[in-house]
C-alpha cells in the first residue's frame, strides 16, 4: 500500500489541464534540460497558478515517484 502521507512543497507551476498540472522545482537534467513532472489533479491540492511558485500538499508516494525534495 503506498504512502498517502501528504507534505506541502513548493514547486513553480508551468502548465495546467483540466486533469493534470505541469510543474518543477527548478533543477536540470545532465543536458541542462529543465525536469518538469505531470501531476494529476486528483492527487494534489492547492492554489494552483500557472507562472507561479505555489505551495502544493503532496503525497508522499507521490513525493518518492519524481524525487522531489521535501
Amino acid at each position: 500500500m503506498k504512502n498517502n502521507e501528504t507534505f506541502e512543497i513548493s514547486l513553480e507551476v508551468v502548465h495546467k489541464t483540466d486533469k493534470a498540472v505541469l510543474v518543477t522545482e527548478g533543477l536540470t537534467n545532465k543536458h541542462g534540460k529543465r525536469i518538469e513532472v505531470w501531476l494529476p489533479l486528483s492527487q494534489i491540492e492547492g492554489d494552483i497558478e500557472v507562472g507561479k511558485v505555489c505551495q502544493i500538499n503532496i503525497p508522499q508516494w507521490l513525493i518518492e515517484k519524481n524525487d522531489f525534495t521535501v
